[in-house]
């Protein structure tokens, strides 16, 4: 299985009123190597078991050398992940 990182959200954009732009920044993985199509999965706390905390989101930012990813998201009425995805930057994700 991949390590685990955690990123700092940097920076998020309201793009509709169920649609997030989320950029992280990951600085142990500076760079941030991906490819085009790849996702990432994120461990939310948003239940006890691991398996239930797991969402995996595809990047959709271009790989461009740095550690920062973005990815975005449309916000789910009643999703259990709703709570973390209302936050605002400058907060960890793991």
């Amino acid at each position: 299985m991949e390590q685990w990182y955690t990123g700092r959200v940097t920076r998020i954009v309201d793009e509709t009123y169920n649609t997030r732009r989320f950029w992280i920044q990951v600085p142990e993985k500076d760079p941030f190597d991906f490819k085009p199509g790849q996702f990432v999965t994120l461990d939310l706390p948003i239940h006890e078991k691991k398996n239930k905390r797991w969402r995996s989101y595809s990047i959709a930012s271009a790989p461009d050398g740095t550690a920062t990813i973005e990815l975005v998201i449309v916000l789910l009425e009643g999703g259990p992940g709703l709570p973390i995805f209302l936050m605002r930057s400058g907060r960890a994700a793991s």
